[in-house]
């Protein structure tokens, strides 16, 4: 994998060097169209001018928090009811890859939007890409529903999940991708 500058992509905790590469290459190979599109999109629509830095840059730098949040919480661990849980690095790794993938609008046709519906939605978005390449994520030992949860939620104002603690917050974020799905379905039966 190419990645701007010369960034090398940070230890992992228990995994190795070869297989950090191998999952961080694979993200790029079948998600790095997203996020080129993203860029593209970003540059013609003026609410999403801002948002052109969703590249590799942006993707290194979540990255690399992520794997220094998931080291400070394992450390924490050992002072609460969660000691012994293991943070799963490959799953970490790969929701914080694609987390902005669905800058790229996804499959909706956007070419009326000025850009916020496509920043409001872009968290589902990112969520549909994972599920769309589950088979190649599950053959690097990740669960795709897992992830796709994780990237869905990481923008809790526009997923509809407003406060993580509210079971129905979460049922209406979830009825947002249910509906979105059925849509993807019509359209895919009208074909």
């Amino acid at each position: 994998a190419k990645y701007q500058g010369n960034w090398m992509p940070p230890k992992v905790k228990g995994m190795d060097a070869a297989t950090r590469n191998r999952i961080l290459s694979g993200c790029d190979k079948i998600g790095g169209g997203h996020y080129s599109s993203a860029r593209k999109i970003a540059s013609d629509k003026p609410n999403l001018r801002t948002f052109t830095t969703h590249g590799m840059d942006h993707i290194q730098q979540v990255v690399e928090k992520t794997n220094q949040a998931a080291d400070v919480i394992e450390q924490l661990q050992g002072n609460h009811r969660f000691h012994g849980a293991k943070i799963d690095r490959k799953l970490m790794l790969v929701s914080s890859w694609f987390h902005d993938t669905g800058m790229d609008g996804g499959d909706i046709d956007w070419s009326k939007d000025n850009g916020d519906g496509i920043r409001g939605n872009h968290g589902m978005n990112s969520a549909m890409h994972i599920l769309e390449h589950s088979r190649e994520l599950e053959k690097m030992g990740v669960n795709p529903s897992q992830a796709a949860f994780i990237a869905f939620a990481h923008t809790k104002s526009k997923s509809g999940v407003n406060d993580l603690m509210n079971p129905e917050d979460w049922k209406k974020g979830l009825d947002k991708m249910v509906e979105k799905g059925k849509m993807e379905q019509a359209a895919a039966d009208a074909i």
